[in-house]
């Protein structure tokens, strides 16, 4: 089931990260691994946010467990 509420938080937070990205490049200061860290959770983010208003949120978490 679609959530609208969660979906638009998360394209916030993507929204937070792409605007990180836009102040690193013009700054020397920043590694390429933290450059590429917040690109990558912004793509994560909205993707989330389209499932979540589109199809079903994937849950908070994850588990690790053992078989």
């Amino acid at each position: 089931m679609p959530d609208r509420k969660r979906g638009m938080l998360l394209l916030t937070m993507a929204g937070k990260d792409l605007d990180a990205i836009e102040r690193m490049k013009n700054s020397a200061g920043f590694a390429e691994e933290v450059f590429g860290l917040h690109a990558q959770q912004a793509v994560e983010k909205a993707l989330k946010a389209w499932l979540c208003l589109t199809r079903t949120c994937i849950r908070r978490g994850f588990t690790i467990s053992r078989n």
